[in-house]
């Protein structure tokens, strides 16, 4: 329904697009081992999009936000291409936040190609860029928290670090991350590298 839906100005063009309206609550959903939460409550452009007008690639953030009426014919905001990911960080100067950002969304792009039974390189250089992006990735990430610890397992599984990934899970004790944590030890078991869907 349009009412669910909020007008985005793209910052380059003025192009309008239409996003979904943050909600509290998602009645459906699907969590992955990655971090990733998919639902049909939840745009597919998550920090960043590509405009549909000009093809310029910006923070979703930066851009405005007009009260106007949304129309059927506004295109959505769409996530970005790999190539396009790599292109951002290779061209803007950003903070190490906005870097740990977008290489976490790269990490999602890649795996979304799992998610949709494709292979993961499709294109020459491809890779490459996924090996580089994971290691530094699991660089920025905070040791210090435990999601972060959680995500650098997860790395380390999908990288085939298999030793690596369950030593840092043995080491995570919190009883709220239990079942993450088993499913986890389970596809380390059977040297599952491929993102896993949770179950509830």
């Amino acid at each position: 329904m349009i009412k669910e839906f909020q007008v985005v100005e793209c910052p380059s063009c003025g192009a309008h697009h239409k996003m979904r309206k943050a909600k509290t609550k998602l009645k459906s959903y699907e969590i992955y081992s990655d971090g990733k939460t998919i639902s049909p409550e939840l745009d597919e452009a998550l920090e960043v999009a590509a405009c549909a007008a000009c093809g310029e690639c910006f923070w979703i953030e930066d851009a405005n936000l007009p009260k106007m009426e949304v129309t059927e014919e506004m295109p959505s905001l769409k996530p970005l291409t790999i190539a396009q990911y790599a292109g951002m960080l290779d061209a803007e100067v950003i903070t190490t936040d906005e870097e740990e950002i977008l290489r976490m969304e790269l990490l999602w792009a890649f795996n979304d190609r799992v998610r949709a039974d494709k292979p993961m390189f499709e294109n020459e250089g491809d890779e490459e860029l996924w090996a580089q992006n994971m290691t530094i990735l699991y660089n920025l990430l905070d040791s210090a928290d435990v999601y972060s610890r959680l995500l650098k397992a997860e790395i380390d599984r999908e990288r085939g670090e298999f030793d690596r990934a369950e030593e840092i899970l043995s080491k995570i004790k919190e009883g709220q991350l239990a079942g993450i944590k088993n499913q986890l030890m389970n596809a380390i078991k059977y040297k599952e590298r491929e993102v896993v869907k949770f179950n509830e």
